[in-house]
């Protein structure tokens, strides 16, 4: 797929600046392994109770680790100044689900470890005399709130927002991520002092946003996050090479709606023996923006060109900063009067216009590609291949597909160029 080096990109500059530096936690899950492999009738009880304080954890910013008795029983790990010192790691609060088998050196562990002020918070077993544990604080699920420790404050709360944070010696690094299936704004306050700065690991790009700002020792990002769309933080006093902050989308000045018209140039087929790259010669047919199915069959993998002539005034030329193409599906590389003005793989699907248009007639032009979708669950070449060759995930795999194949594919806009 010719957008896989932007997923790629993406995922190796995340991956590295994740494992730089170490991780800010202070809260430990622990693990009740023992219980899980006892079994028997509370089995579910044990496995739901742990998930569920996991989940709320995660939903309120509350960034954590998982321990277990091999991890409390270990020579190794330390208790100092209130601290669960393991490895690296000093953790200030450990959280207990339902358990019932806990080894009874974690339970020595956990006791010594709250009698020199670490606190140790058992959730949802207040009645369970297996698990009791002296300087314990015994506590509901609904009460959890009042001991969450969140790494940021999210005005208004969310919790769907996912966060991270590590330190990298003089610096603290955040990663925060959207894990709803819908857009969602919210102003991100961190409890931090230094300098603040946006790193785009989509283009390795950094800057300082205009948007934030410092009160009272805090500073405040307003953030929109696309569905799984993504953000790291960075606070230092390191001086940075600084790219221009991004232009911001603004008010509408011209609606592309009307006008376009579109051609097939590749297609994508699962042939008898190996995937084929076919070149077509089509023509240009008028289309309105949407499904391209209606126009081609159900079946079609491939590239499809759109392309619309339309005419801007020199006022509006000055004033356009962004292109704006709404939706795609599922990635696109967009040409403005010939020149290639960049590839997006994800939304949102925007492109910067600043100087960039002339007065009088443009063209803009569109390739969307959509992906293999169609081919798998339409083509039924691999039917004929036995599942001992094709192995048990094709099946899966051709499921998932189908549900994407639900979502259509090409250029379904609404097509604006915004600015000032």
């Amino acid at each position: 797929w010719k957008y896989m080096d932007l997923y790629n990109s993406y995922t190796a500059r995340l991956s590295y600046v994740l494992s730089l530096g170490k991780p800010v936690i202070k809260s430990a899950i622990y693990f009740p392994i023992r219980d899980i492999w006892a079994g028997g009738k509370n089995l579910n009880s044990i496995v739901e109770s742990h998930d569920k304080l996991a989940q709320l954890l995660l939903e309120k910013q509350n960034d954590f680790d998982l321990i277990d008795d091999d991890v409390l029983e270990d020579q190794l790990t330390k208790i100092s100044e209130g601290k669960l010192i393991v490895g690296p790691m000093k953790y200030d609060t450990v959280y207990i689900s339902k358990s019932r088998w806990m080894s009874e050196k974690s339970k020595c562990k956990l006791e010594e470890f709250a009698a020199q002020g670490g606190k140790t918070i058992s959730v949802e077993n207040t009645n369970n005399h297996n698990c009791k544990l002296k300087g314990a604080l015994y506590i509901e699920i609904n009460e959890i709130d009042k001991y969450i420790q969140p790494l940021i404050k999210l005005e208004p709360e969310n919790s769907m927002i996912r966060v991270c944070c590590r330190q990298i010696q003089n610096s603290k690094l955040y990663f925060i991520t959207n894990e709803d299936t819908e857009k969602t704004s919210c102003k991100v306050i961190f409890n931090e002092t230094m300098p603040l700065y946006i790193i785009d690991a989509e283009t390795g790009n950094c800057w300082r946003p205009e948007e934030a700002y410092y009160a009272n020792s805090l500073w405040t990002l307003p953030l929109d996050l696309e569905f799984v769309g993504s953000c790291i933080v960075l606070f230092t006093d390191n001086e940075l090479s600084l790219e221009k902050h991004p232009e911001k989308p603004g008010k509408d000045i011209l609606l592309l709606d009307e006008g376009w018209v579109c051609r097939v140039l590749k297609s994508y087929i699962i042939g008898e023996h190996e995937f084929e790259v076919r070149t077509m010669d089509a023509e240009l047919l008028p289309v309105q923006l949407g499904n391209w199915t209606q126009k081609l069959s159900e079946n079609f993998s491939g590239d499809v060109e759109y392309i619309l002539r339309f005419n801007c005034t020199e006022e509006e030329s000055k004033k356009c900063t962004v292109l704006d193409l709404g939706t795609v599906k599922y990635a696109c590389e967009v040409f403005l009067n010939d020149k290639n003005i960049g590839r997006k793989a994800w939304k949102p699907f925007i492109f910067p216009l600043k100087g960039k248009l002339k007065a009088g007639i443009n063209e803009l032009k569109v390739i969307v590609t959509n992906t293999m979708a169609n081919q798998y669950t339409n083509n039924s070449i691999l039917d004929k291949w036995p599942d001992i060759v094709m192995g048990s995930y094709h099946r899966i795999c051709t499921d998932f597909e189908k549900d994407t194949v639900k979502n259509g594919s090409g250029l379904y806009g609404p097509v604006r160029i915004l600015g000032i």
